[in-house]
């Protein structure tokens, strides 16, 4: 799938659950009640990035979006630990954490752009 393609869709996505999301605010049920159309919103969305990638670059953007906040969570306000030079787990204060790296500790899935440009080159159908 082409950026702009997946940039659309995400946004596209995020426009409409957040609709829903205001829609419930103020009492109209779209969620649980009897018209759940954000399960069928949910779904289409999955079966168009089913269409493109493996279920773990699916997983990925499911992981962008709910656990990573579209990007925005600031990820230096959840604690952290490493290993000291003698193997003891210590609380990591110093340095700037993202929500998920690469093997060599390079962030990935950040943004948009890099989110796609991970799934395209590692879970592409």
């Amino acid at each position: 799938m082409k950026l702009e393609h997946f940039e659309k869709l995400l946004n596209e996505y995020r426009t409409a659950s957040d609709m829903i999301s205001e829609l419930h605010d103020i009492g109209v049920d779209l969620m649980e009640g009897r018209y759940k159309l954000s399960d069928s919103l949910y779904n289409m969305f999955i079966c168009s990035l089913d269409a493109h990638y493996t279920d773990i670059g699916v997983d990925w953007v499911a992981w962008f979006i709910y656990e990573n906040e579209w990007g925005k969570k600031d990820w230096n306000r959840v604690p952290s630990f490493k290993r000291n030079e003698e193997g003891v787990w210590e609380l990591d204060i110093d340095s700037e954490r993202y929500g998920a790296t690469d093997e060599n500790g390079n962030p990935i899935c950040y943004d948009i752009p890099s989110l796609w440009q991970y799934i395209e080159t590692e879970h592409k159908l």
